[in-house]
């Protein structure tokens, strides 16, 4: 009954199921595990996952894992939860304190644990450690360990990023792995020309690996082409022309992909943000009323709702409507973590039309201070 709850709200998380039923049954199955044993370390990492996944409540999840952590010692759930609820409370040094204390011990789990050390030290713009856990990865895939980290992953089949970095880098190729992870550090970095050269060695390195479409990721059952980072990067370097037409290219099979499962709202998102890229104001912002509206229906108070606002507040400002993207960046701030709206919001190219105005200049100023307060508390 706990790993029925886990699937549940994990699902929910991924937007594999946003349902009230889905999640229902999720609390339903935690009920059940806890009439069974409420002491249980399992019942208990149910109940961590119930806090993450479902009530954000970032300081309840942290406090529930690490109490588990000596309860549940051969298993990395606990670790791997602990670690990323600190996280988002933006205690990134102690997130990778915890993964690197757990790696000391269980070195055979860096597969597991890579991504998210990775993640964290992108998010403080450490070069020198990223580059430290990527050669870690990369010499840990040689050879005969790939097999048992595939034995490893089965068993932990929700951590998709480590999935996926685990699939890539036991191919041989660390551009595989890198490319993505560069990417976003290149773009955090405000550094166009590294950040397109890592979608290339990304995109190779794929093609090489024999992918299908190695052009194209998928990201919870809504594909999207690699342009749309390059796009972004082309963006920053201010070069508009570009980003245009990576944009127009891919216009045709996203609409194919919308029209074949509807009701996937992230189809949406990624259309909208081509329409916008190419200046059809009224048929982006068709999409995402009509994603915000489903969103809204369903009661999805803390994943489509938010995301749905994120990508219309981008579609305003690529349309040159300053006010309507402010009103709805600032209105989806209570459900987003305060450190990363601002990194989002000091990075994200999308969003440089604002970055000159002085209302937007007022929201960073608070949220910064915001972010000092917590700090010092």
């Amino acid at each position: 009954w706990a790993k029925l709850a886990h699937v549940k709200f994990r699902s929910f998380w991924l937007g594999l199921d946003v349902t009230r039923e889905g999640v229902e049954e999720g609390k339903a199955a935690l009920a059940r595990a806890k009439e069974l044993d409420p002491l249980a370390p399992e019942t208990r990492l149910a109940q961590a996952y119930h806090d993450y996944h479902i009530e954000r409540s970032w300081h309840q999840a942290a406090a529930d894992a690490a109490a588990l952590v000596e309860a549940l010692p051969s298993d990395p759930d606990a670790t791997f939860l602990w670690a990323a609820a600190e996280r988002r409370q933006g205690n990134f040094r102690g997130a990778a304190e915890i993964l690197h204390a757990r790696l000391a011990e269980y070195p055979q789990e860096l597969p597991i644990h890579g991504g998210e050390l990775l993640n964290t030290y992108i998010r403080i713009g450490d070069q020198e450690r990223v580059e430290e856990v990527l050669h870690l990865l990369e010499a840990y895939s040689g050879g005969t360990h790939c097999g048992r980290r595939y034995d490893i992953v089965r068993k932990n089949q929700g951590y998709v990023p480590a999935l996926d970095s685990l699939v890539i880098d036991c191919w041989g190729s660390l551009d595989a792995l890198r490319g993505p992870l560069s990417f976003w550090h290149h773009y955090q970095m405000r550094r166009p020309a590294e950040a397109l050269a890592a979608a290339d060695r990304f995109e190779n390195a794929r093609r090489e690996s024999g992918q299908e479409d190695p052009d194209w990721l998928n990201e919870q059952f809504a594909p999207f082409p690699l342009d749309i980072w390059r796009a972004s990067a082309h963006l920053m370097a201010g070069d508009s022309a570009k980003a245009r037409e990576l944009y127009a290219k891919h216009i045709p099979r996203l609409e194919e992909l919308r029209d074949e499962f509807p009701d996937v709202l992230r189809r949406r998102h990624f259309l909208a943000m081509h329409y916008a890229g190419v200046g059809d104001g009224e048929s982006a912002l068709r999409e995402l009323h009509w994603a915000r509206g489903q969103a809204i229906e369903g009661g999805d108070l803390w994943t489509s709702i938010p995301r749905s606002e994120q990508v219309l507040a981008r579609v305003h400002v690529t349309l040159g409507n300053v006010s309507e993207a402010l009103e709805l960046l600032r209105s989806g701030a209570s459900r987003k973590n305060p450190v990363h709206l601002l990194a989002e919001l000091k990075t994200d190219a999308s969003l440089e039309a604002l970055r000159g105005e002085p209302e937007f200049q007022a929201f960073v100023a608070e949220l910064e201070a915001s972010v000092r307060e917590a700090v010092a508390n």
